[in-house]
C-alpha cells in the first residue's frame, strides 16, 4: 500500500480531536500549530505557552532569522484552549512542549510519536512526519489563496516555483519525451 506524506484537512481536524479525546494533548499540539502555521519543528518546539495562546502566533524562523505572523481560525484557538486546559494550564511563560523528563522535546522524538500517530489513527496510510504538517499547511493554503506558489516558495525558502510543487506532492501533468528518457537510462547503463 502506498503512503501519502501530506494530510487533507479534514483529516487534521478529525486527528487533532482524536488526539485530545485521548488525552494526547502535546502531540495533539503538535500536529494542529504545524498543520495551521506551517511552521519548522525546530520552531514548533520553542514556542510557549504565551505565543500559542495569543490570537496571532509570532514567530521568528531560527534557520532564515526571518519573521512571521500566523493568524489562527477560532476552532484551532479552541482546540489549542482545550489541550491548555486539558494539561492543568501551565504557567503562560513555559514551553509547551515539556517531556516527562522535565526538557523540551527532541525533533527525533516527536517523529517517533507521529510515525505511532500514524499507526494508531490514520491505519498507517500517511508517512507521518514534521514535514508532513509543513505539506499539509502548504497544500491548503494553496487550497484558499490559489495557484500563489511565490509566497509558499519564499516561506518555505525554496529555490523555484517547479520544486515547491514537488514538495507539496503536486506534480504537473507534463508529458515526459520517452526517447529523452530512453536516451538517458542508455547513457547510465553503458557505464556499467
Amino acid at each position: 500500500m502506498k503512503q501519502r506524506d501530506y494530510l487533507e484537512w479534514g483529516e487534521v481536524e478529525f486527528l487533532v480531536d482524536r488526539l485530545i479525546e485521548d488525552k494526547q494533548f502535546l502531540i495533539g499540539l503538535f500536529v494542529l500549530i504545524g498543520c495551521a502555521t506551517g511552521m519548522k519543528a525546530n520552531d514548533i518546539l520553542a514556542l510557549h505557552w504565551k505565543d500559542v495562546l495569543a490570537d496571532v502566533v509570532f514567530f521568528r524562523e531560527k534557520s532564515t532569522g526571518r519573521y512571521y505572523y500566523a493568524n489562527l481560525k477560532d476552532e484551532t484557538k479552541s482546540n489549542i484552549e482545550k489541550i491548555y486546559q486539558g494539561l492543568g494550564m501551565p504557567p503562560l511563560e513555559a514551553n509547551c512542549f515539556i517531556s516527562r523528563k522535565k526538557c523540551v522535546y527532541t525533533i527525533q522524538r516527536i517523529n517517533v510519536l507521529l510515525k505511532q500517530v500514524s499507526k494508531n489513527y490514520l491505519g498507517g496510510k500517511v508517512l507521518f512526519t514534521t514535514t508532513t504538517l509543513r505539506r499539509t499547511f502548504g497544500r491548503e493554503y494553496l487550497k484558499h489563496y490559489g495557484a500563489n506558489l511565490y509566497n509558499l516558495r519564499m516561506f518555505f525558502d525554496q529555490d523555484t516555483e517547479e520544486f515547491t510543487k514537488n514538495y507539496l506532492r503536486l506534480y504537473t501533468e507534463t508529458p515526459v519525451s520517452l526517447p529523452k528518457i530512453c536516451a538517458i537510462t542508455r547513457q547510465w547503463y553503458s557505464h556499467y
